[in-house]
């Protein structure tokens, strides 16, 4: 179904950004199976790839039974969530969909300078810019939550206390949750 679904014309781009990152060839196969299926799901709606969108996935996600996945592909949400996610990301490359529309709270404006700071300023790898950007997030959303940004409201101790409750809750996960 995928040399002929709605993302044939994607699926070398597709291929290609998962290698340029080194997946593990068993994620790689795991990942196309998964945009098969999707394509497959799809087809049966009668969609093509520039209707595909966030919401698009979720439906999949929440309405498709898992159970007949299994065989096919690794069925469960969040390996079928990744395997998508990359997808949106390629087609958005190719200009096929359009980008996400922007969030408007000020973490998020506030996390999209910092980005820009991060990457044209200091020149911070791709990788690195986005650990840093979902640290800083959650530092951000636990002291103001969508409310606005008052850096001098935050002093040594709020990042301490941050940092320790972090790295506590993240020792009390299994290391595949965190890492998996």
């Amino acid at each position: 179904m995928l040399a002929k679904g709605p993302f044939a014309s994607h699926l070398e781009a597709y291929k290609k950004y998962l290698t340029d990152r080194d997946y593990a060839v068993s994620t790689f196969k795991t990942d196309v199976r998964s945009v098969a299926h999707f394509a497959q799901w799809l087809h049966e709606r009668h969609l093509s790839a520039c209707g595909v969108d966030e919401s698009i996935v979720a439906e999949f996600l929440n309405r498709h039974p898992q159970s007949q996945c299994a065989g096919q592909i690794r069925g469960d949400r969040h390996n079928l969530s990744a395997a998508l996610g990359h997808l949106l990301t390629v087609l958005r490359a190719e200009g096929v969909i359009s980008p996400p529309p922007a969030s408007a709270t000020p973490v998020d404006e506030e996390l999209r300078s910092y980005d820009e700071y991060t990457d044209h300023v200091r020149g911070l790898a791709p990788k690195t810019r986005s650990h840093a950007l979902r640290i800083v997030g959650r530092l951000l959303i636990s002291r103001f939550g969508d409310d606005a940004i008052d850096f001098a409201a935050i002093n040594p101790d709020h990042v301490r206390r941050f940092f320790a409750e972090q790295a506590e809750l993240y020792s009390k996960l299994p290391f595949n949750a965190i890492f998996g």
